[in-house]
């Protein structure tokens, strides 16, 4: 079989870290791991609600432990990840689930909440992966699973704020994995349409609106694939693609 073609043999993840632990996706899946892990520690910035998700997850066998992180506080970021590492020992999978989505549907967002979605996707998501990844280095392996977003290939004129950010975040970790090459460490980028969650609960669903279940199964294939970036569902690909060469106007009214 040709080794560039052919799927890793499956690395069990015994401790997994999410950064943003109150996210439907990263718990859909932290519970769609096979082996499940160990322990799990979930980090955000809202307690009585990581306290409730660990509860859920914590069903299942697995041990939970809530930690603080918040993506905003880059002066803070050095600290947590030594602390962690050094609680811990090896932490074997990190989902980067941060985010906020801001108010879609104002198309004129005041600078305060455009610069919150801002720093919170992009800024502090890159942060913490610069701060995370040479202790995975030191290590010599672990994954990382960033939940991007169609927006970062598709920016939207309803949340500019949104899909830039997401656009950062997408394409410095893909030149953050063509550092890492060879380290031991991989990157994984997820690109999402739509997904039924928490966040989404106050917008329409479109047809193409997938459930955090969806994305754990497509993350599930790709963790025992060599793919970088996967879509979810893989069928926007193309249509993705496609959209990217239209005019503006025409794109922007296309898209729901």
């Amino acid at each position: 079989m040709n080794p560039l073609t052919q799927h890793p043999p499956p690395t069990p993840f015994r401790t997994v870290l999410v950064l943003g632990g109150t996210s439907d996706i990263s718990h859909a899946v932290t519970a769609r791991l096979d082996p499940p892990p160990t322990t799990v520690i979930l980090a955000g910035r809202h307690p009585h609600t990581l306290t409730a998700a660990a509860t859920t997850l914590q069903r299942t066998g697995m041990h939970v432990h809530t930690a603080s992180f918040d993506a905003t506080d880059l002066a803070g970021h050095a600290r947590l990840f030594t602390d962690l590492w050094a609680q811990y020992g090896a932490i074997d999978l990190v989902i980067l689930a941060a985010g906020v989505l801001g108010n879609p549907d104002d198309c004129r967002p005041d600078p305060t909440t455009a610069l919150e979605v801002i720093t919170t996707n992009y800024v502090g998501a890159t942060s913490a992966l610069l701060h995370l990844t040479p202790h995975l280095v030191t290590q010599g392996h672990g994954t990382v699973i960033i939940l991007s977003s169609i927006a970062a290939q598709l920016p939207r004129a309803k949340n500019p704020a949104y899909s830039s950010s997401k656009a950062g975040l997408d394409h410095f970790s893909q030149s953050l994995a063509d550092q890492l090459a060879g380290t031991g460490v991989r990157l994984l980028i997820v690109r999402p349409g739509h997904v039924t969650t928490t966040m989404t609960a106050h917008l329409p669903t479109p047809r193409h609106a997938v459930h955090p279940a969806n994305v754990a199964d497509a993350i599930h294939k790709a963790l025992h694939s060599h793919k970088r970036i996967v879509w979810a569902p893989n069928r926007l690909r193309w249509p993705a693609a496609l959209l990217q060469h239209l005019p503006p106007t025409l794109r922007n009214r296309l898209l729901p």
